[in-house]
């Protein structure tokens, strides 16, 4: 048996194949943006649909046609002809095996060892990557067409089509009308922007906690400021060529990182993905160790930046400050809040702060100020914006009446500069509770 490539009737249907497929297409896109879809509109998409469907179950559209020959005299060896194709799995196991050992000694520079190697590999991985029997796909597609079996496969085809649209209103719905699995599941996006967006969020939530205890006169403006210069692409990036990152990537040799800017916002990309897979393997604290290691290169440094200092309410009452209770009022109003919440403050100040104003000024009991003279007040993303919208922030705040005001008033008006200041709110009294439950410390 022998197969021989047809070729003229072959390229004739495909070229008939190509041009209803370009109008199929063309109809199918314009339907699913029109605001309104006429009947006669479907009737022809179902037409053209039909109509593909049946030159593809054509003979004239097969890649080959099989001749037959006497076995007489041919020797058999066990050597079939897709021996080809089992061959071109070598350049796979090959780089499998030379990529893991590199990623050996990525672990030393960044100093935690993965126990899950497939999730370090996953972090590395850029958008453009696809493993297709080794960096040359070509080669191997031409390979296995020219001199393989009947119908050659390489790889999986759906891959290069899932997750690649990224914007549109269709898109968006198809987003938005997903539930939540029950259970944790591996993804099947086999790059790293999931992981991207989840350590950008862990970088930046480190260096809030770690700028608030070191800076605790501070204003939000300044705060601010010194978090945009650390999480910034740019900076990123410097922490990630200091890890050697660009040599452990895996990216298409394409023109998308030629240019040196694109390649560092890359890099970048990848160590925020680095950050998130250290979250998902060795918890918070680890991800916060490495952190700090890359961020300063002296060790007085690092032992600043991984030691901070306790807020001040906590230096001032280092066991605890709920003896206070009994002789203030405002502190006395705030138990029914812990009873409401379910959690109870070894700090009972710092939930006192949290609900204080800054019109309030000076005060003893929360040590807040008026203002600073010399600091100046300076997006995965749908689901999470949907939570802390400005509309359903003050709702929430509504239920928390326990605002430090001075003078005590009523509950104002909603108005922009309100719903702000009750937007404030639920993230002032959960800040502290975050950072003791992802830090392991006691509650305050």
């Amino acid at each position: 048996m022998g197969a021989e490539r047809s070729h003229s009737a072959l390229s004739a249907s495909i070229k008939r194949y190509q041009k209803l497929w370009k109008s199929y297409v063309k109809l199918r896109h314009l339907l699913a943006n029109s605001p309104k879809v006429k009947q006669i509109d479907k009737q022809k998409l179902t037409q053209r649909e039909e109509a593909l469907q049946k030159i593809r179950q054509k003979n004239t559209m097969r890649r080959e046609v099989t001749v037959e020959l006497s076995s007489q005299g041919f020797w058999k060896t066990g050597i079939r002809s897709d021996v080809c194709q089992h061959a071109m799995m070598l350049p796979v196991l090959t780089h499998h095996i030379r990529y893991h050992q590199c990623l050996m000694h990525l672990d030393k520079l960044i100093g935690y060892i993965f126990k899950e190697r497939c999730l370090l590999q996953l972090a590395m991985t850029h958008p453009s990557h696809h493993l297709n029997f080794g960096m040359n796909p070509d080669h191997a597609r031409n390979s296995l067409s020219n001199c393989g079996i009947r119908q050659p496969k390489y790889g999986d085809r759906k891959v290069h089509h899932m997750y690649m649209r990224k914007k549109g209103i269709n898109t968006l719905i198809n987003i938005m009308s997903r539930l939540g699995q029950d259970d944790p599941s591996p993804s099947r996006i086999n790059h790293n922007e999931r992981l991207e967006f989840l350590g950008d969020a862990v970088v930046e939530f480190l260096t809030s906690v770690h700028l608030y205890y070191l800076f605790p006169s501070l204003e939000e403006g300044g705060l601010a400021t010194y978090r945009t210069a650390i999480v910034q692409n740019q900076h990123l990036a410097m922490l990630a060529k200091k890890l050697e990152l660009d040599r452990f990537m895996l990216y298409a040799h394409g023109p998308d990182l030629c240019r040196e800017s694109d390649l560092r916002h890359a890099m970048a990309n990848c160590f925020e993905a680095l950050i998130g897979a250290v979250y998902l393997e060795g918890g918070l604290d680890e991800a916060r160790q490495l952190f700090g290691r890359l961020l300063f290169n002296t060790e007085n440094l690092q032992e600043v930046w991984l030691n901070y200092p306790p807020h001040p309410l906590q230096v001032q009452e280092p066991q605890t400050d709920r003896q206070l209770i009994e002789t203030s009022p405002v502190l006395q109003k705030l138990t029914s809040f812990e009873d409401s919440i379910g959690v109870l403050f070894t700090h009972v100040r710092l939930l006192a702060r949290a609900f204080t104003l800054r019109t309030v000024g000076f005060n003893h009991l929360t040590l807040t100020f008026l203002r600073h003279i010399c600091h100046i007040q300076p997006s995965l993303v749908i689901l999470s914006t949907a939570s802390i919208f400005t509309t359903t922030g003050p709702c929430t705040s509504l239920d928390i009446p326990f605002t430090i005001t001075s003078p005590p008033v009523p509950h104002p008006p909603i108005t922009a500069a309100v719903q702000k200041t009750m937007l404030d709110l639920p993230d002032c009294t959960g800040s502290f509770s975050l950072r003791n439950l992802c830090f392991g410390q006691p509650l305050s």
